[in-house]
């Protein structure tokens, strides 16, 4: 659909050991609304996307998507960020 592209996050862990679950944020550039994400990624102020996911395999790889609505003329950047939340147990 014109005005809603859909962008995508690769995570990859090219270690030998399994990561911890992972967390992705993306930052929602000025001029863009939420429309949808994959594996259950959502958004609670429709400015930061937010996926919980659990650990990859060694040499895995994950692709996330992230479709957006352009709901003004911009120019914008989605600054995404992945971390590994340690197990507590």
């Amino acid at each position: 659909v014109k005005g809603e592209p859909t962008f995508s996050v690769e995570l990859t862990n090219p270690g030998t050991a399994a990561t911890d679950p992972v967390q992705v944020w993306a930052a929602l550039p000025a001029g863009f609304e939420f429309v949808a994400a994959s594996d259950s990624g959502g958004t609670a102020d429709n400015k930061q996307v937010g996926w919980r996911l659990p650990g990859l395999a060694p040499g895995a790889s994950k692709t996330l998507t992230l479709k957006l609505r352009a709901v003004a003329p911009a120019e914008g950047v989605i600054r995404t960020v992945a971390s590994c939340a340690a197990h507590t147990e």
